[in-house]
């Protein structure tokens, strides 16, 4: 029996299972029934790398490729260097010919997505991990790796965006001076969002927070009210978002649609907020108690001041025991730490210390004490969590 006899959800089914696009381009070559079924596979995610060959490849997609093989596109994924050695390379030398071909190319390649791929709802910009790259590189002069983020960035909000992306995902963008290039239309669309910044102390700080709390809170507020799932990240020991940084929201940011909400390296400071409700990250997530139904809290930390250690306005337990009371329709709380729950404290002198994780209090037994009343709370907040999850089940 010839393999284009049997039925065509069973051979798309067998197509699923093979995993080398190479021989996914092959197969397609066997018949015009292998080839419809081949090409909404083979071209339904396209991952593009920071190299010029990559670059060739999206734009020849675009220009030379059938209707059909555009149409199959549906998620775009750039991915930075991740060889260390390799980064570095280019690093050194971010004004060579083949680094400025590359930008060029990636940045022609990604002004045509809403052009050319009208099925496209997915864009994921995963930029290069490599935080110590850039701490001699900012102050000017700038990396390649700073200028190619520019640049893709400005191809995508120069252009109008595809008729159907709903999902934007900007990996380890780096703080910088310059404005993040910002399109209203390429955020009308949006269901998700997810921003991760780099940062450690060899960034220079003032840049660190200006784009926090210039850029970062312009995208947020240029993000559809239709957002479903928001997803923040501050990547940095020493420079979580919430103090210094302070937090890129508003007062009255809300989204009516947030379902899911996950905030990673944040912190809560109550003492902050007193000043300025903008910074009350409880705030915000508590704006969102009507909608919310997946909250995660990964690496969050408890501000204490900038003077006594030991003395939490608001620890983890009230911020606990807010979430049990008003957050009545969350249904999974992700809450990861590193040892126990986390609280910082302020060094002195404030403009140039950096926040501290880990315990600070007086002596063992307030440690313990405090210790077991935020454990109490939590398992009070997880017992109603795991309550309503088994409802709606049922």
């Amino acid at each position: 029996m010839h393999p284009t006899s049997l039925p065509s959800e069973l051979l798309i089914l067998i197509l699923t299972f093979v995993e080398e696009t190479s021989d996914l381009s092959n197969i397609r070559l066997a018949s015009h029934t292998l080839n419809s079924l081949v090409v909404p596979l083979l071209f339904r995610t396209i991952v593009v790398t920071d190299d010029i060959t990559s670059a060739n490849r999206l734009i020849s997609l675009q220009t030379a490729a059938g209707d059909e093989s555009r149409t199959a596109v549906q998620e775009i994924i750039f991915r930075g260097r991740r060889s260390l050695s390799d980064a570095r390379t280019v690093f050194l030398d971010a004004t060579s010919k083949p680094a400025r071909r590359t930008r060029a190319a990636l940045a022609t390649a990604f002004s045509q997505l809403g052009a050319k791929f009208i099925n496209l709802h997915t864009i994921q910009l995963d930029f290069h991990p490599f935080r110590q790259l850039e701490k001699l590189a900012l102050p000017p002069p700038p990396t390649h790796f700073h200028l190619l983020q520019l640049g893709l960035l400005r191809a995508l909000s120069a252009h109008p965006p595809p008729p159907s992306l709903s999902s934007l995902t900007l990996i380890n963008l780096i703080p910088t001076s310059d404005k993040i290039p910002l399109d209203e239309d390429l955020f009308h669309q949006l269901k998700l969002l997810e921003i991760s910044v780099l940062g450690d102390g060899a960034y220079n700080a003032a840049v660190l927070y200006d784009f926090w709390e210039t850029s970062i809170a312009s995208l947020l507020n240029h993000a559809a009210p239709r957002l479903t799932s928001l997803g923040l990240s501050s990547i940095t020991n020493q420079h979580p978002a919430g103090v210094r940084p302070r937090l890129p929201f508003n007062s009255t940011l809300h989204f009516p649609f947030l379902t899911n909400l996950s905030l990673i390296n944040f912190i809560f400071a109550p003492t902050h907020a007193a000043d300025s409700p903008d910074n009350d990250l409880l705030a915000f997530i508590l704006r969102h108690k009507s909608t919310l139904t997946h909250l995660t809290l990964a690496y969050c930390a408890v501000y204490g001041g900038d003077s006594m250690p030991g003395v939490y306005p608001r620890p983890w337990r009230s911020i606990f025991q807010r979430l049990q009371e008003e957050l009545t329709y969350l249904r999974r709380f992700d809450f990861a730490h590193i040892v126990g729950f986390q609280y910082v404290v302020q060094l002195v002198p404030p403009d140039h210390s950096a926040l501290v994780l880990g315990f600070f209090y007086d002596d063992g037994e307030a440690r313990m004490r405090m210790r077991e009343g935020d454990c109490d709370a939590y398992e009070r907040l997880m017992e109603g969590v795991r309550e309503r999850a088994l409802d709606v089940v049922a």
